[in-house]
């Protein structure tokens, strides 16, 4: 990643393509940026690509972003794992991993 770009810039740019703000919406580059930031570790941006893939119904690799950025104290994170593991919809019910979750993200 280009490190004369800063990290707001960067988030910024993800939200840019992601919400159509003075562009037109386009999640493919939303997920490049989102990705590129997510893998250099940066918590919001690994939440905010994990929201994304959710929106795609790739939850399978949402769960997995989800949880490394959970494992960083994103309460946010935590909250949407509990609920998709309470809920059990595309991933398996768990209802102690759940709550765990969900008492963490509180």
């Amino acid at each position: 990643m280009n490190s004369g770009i800063s990290l707001g810039t960067r988030q910024s740019r993800c939200r840019c393509w992601r919400d159509g703000r003075g562009i037109l919406p386009d999640d493919q580059q939303a997920e490049l940026w989102f990705r590129r930031a997510a893998d250099a570790g940066y918590n919001f941006a690994q939440y905010a690509l994990g929201k994304l893939l959710q929106s795609q119904k790739r939850t399978e690799e949402a769960v997995s972003w989800y949880e490394k950025t959970a494992a960083q104290d994103n309460a946010c994170a935590a909250y949407r794992l509990g609920k998709l593991y309470l809920e059990g919809k595309d991933v398996p019910k768990d209802v102690p991993k759940a709550v765990a979750y969900l008492t963490e993200s509180a």
